[in-house]
């Protein structure tokens, strides 16, 4: 039997709103140890950033990313 995904997801999820700075949003995946963050505004996900969006859409070399 396949692994369920709830025992894989991180709970509780943590979420950057629309207007968070990309410093922001890399410093909450690398503290949630995550690379994908929901971008919420109230209490609709309205999109997702994640660490590949912040190298490749962003232009941040991949060491810049915090840790």
């Amino acid at each position: 039997m396949a692994m369920e995904i709830k025992y894989a997801m991180s709970s509780p999820p943590a979420s950057v709103p629309p207007d968070a700075s990309l410093e922001e949003a890399a410093r909450h995946m690398a503290e949630a140890g995550v690379g994908a963050l929901p971008v919420v505004q109230g209490e609709e996900v309205i999109g997702m950033v994640t660490d590949r969006d912040l190298v490749v859409r962003a232009g941040w070399p991949t060491g810049c990313l915090p840790s």
